[in-house]
């Protein structure tokens, strides 16, 4: 009975925040704003964003101070419905954590490398400080490496990312080390899928982190060859260990001569007969679009907790992205029609 109970309030409270999303209205006010102020006012008056930014003021507020609090209501939102599923939530409520440790340590190494780090207080989250055994102050503060190490000593970060110390001189190899970062974070969340799902749901939730993790090696391939004209063997070193290629499939992918040649292997392989219909300008956006597509299937028709669970996660994550990219078309004069091409969202009312 408190099985029953606890997955007809999930499945109901994960549709009814879903249903508050943004919709096309929404995007189109915000993708006709000047400002970052602009956007705030509007996110502020006229969507479920109101309360995360009420004591925002919109005539002199930071990119970073935007992007911080929404980034702040995303972990909320998300925790509270891992909260309501008895059964794995509070084990996604890592991986939410994880991701976000990530995404502060490569946003803080980045500074560094730019000679820029005490921009990071701009965008630090605070709101994070107590669920993460991170010194995010510290990040602010690092000269080097080592002040780094320093700031994440007290996490499993420092053990993973000591080796990428850099030699004397040297940058820190930010490529290789975000890689090891989302090894590190997909590793812990098949284990958990392992553990802690069963039956339909455990097939059901692997579905989504393999097709993601697919699509995400397949556009790394495009892009260091398109690009970089990368070699197969580096190409390879920097493919994330997870996922349902097939070491065949892959290395046909590598051992094509262009980017068309690994097209049309990708094609002819399930996943890539999958996504034909599917529009997309850059293939990097093909895992973030698969996300949607599955996500709002998913949370509509889906009778798994899990995985309405992941699915509304994903998508709140997903709606994150489109306020961010508004934000940084603005910040870079984007013209407003490239900027739309970024969104990721389907017309509605």
């Amino acid at each position: 009975m408190l099985s029953s109970l606890s997955s007809n309030v999930i499945l109901a409270k994960a549709r009814a925040m879903y249903g508050k999303r943004l919709k096309t209205k929404d995007y189109q006010a915000l993708l006709g704003c000047g400002t970052v102020g602009e956007v705030a006012a509007y996110l502020k008056q006229n969507t479920v964003y109101r309360d995360i930014l009420t004591g925002v003021n919109e005539h002199n507020v930071h990119r970073g101070q935007l992007e911080t609090l929404l980034r702040q209501k995303f972990f909320y939102d998300a925790s509270s419905i891992c909260r309501y599923e008895l059964s794995s939530g509070e084990h996604f409520a890592a991986y939410l954590i994880q991701s976000l440790e990530i995404e502060q340590i490569m946003h803080s190494l980045m500074l560094l490398s730019l000679g820029r780090p005490k921009d990071y207080l701009f965008a630090m989250p605070v709101f994070l400080e107590k669920h993460t055994q991170i010194n995010l102050s510290a990040l602010a503060d690092m000269r080097n490496f080592d002040d780094f190490l320093a700031a994440v000593a007290h996490s499993p970060y420092r053990k993973l990312l000591e080796p990428f110390r850099p030699h004397d001189g040297e940058p820190v190899n930010l490529t290789v080390l975000e890689n090891a970062l989302y090894t590190y974070l997909y590793r812990n969340s098949f284990q958990i899928i392992e553990q802690h799902t069963k039956g339909r749901t455990k097939a059901e939730v692997r579905e989504i982190f393999n097709d993601y993790l697919d699509l995400t090696n397949y556009s790394r391939i495009v892009r260091l060859k398109q690009y970089y004209h990368a070699e197969p063997d580096y190409i390879r070193s920097l493919l994330l260990p997870f996922g349902t290629f097939s070491q065949e499939q892959i290395n046909a992918m590598l051992a094509a001569p262009n980017v068309r040649q690994v097209n049309a292997v990708f094609r002819s392989l399930p996943l890539g007969k999958r996504i034909a219909q599917m529009e997309y300008n850059y293939a990097d956006e093909l895992p973030m679009r698969m996300l949607y597509k599955e996500g709002r299937h998913d949370i509509r028709f889906s009778v798994h907790p899990p995985v309405v669970m992941l699915s509304y996660i994903f998508l709140n994550e997903i709606e994150q992205h489109n306020i961010t990219c508004v934000i940084e078309g603005i910040r870079y004069q984007v013209p407003e029609e490239e900027t739309k091409k970024l969104l990721i969202y389907k017309a509605e009312s």
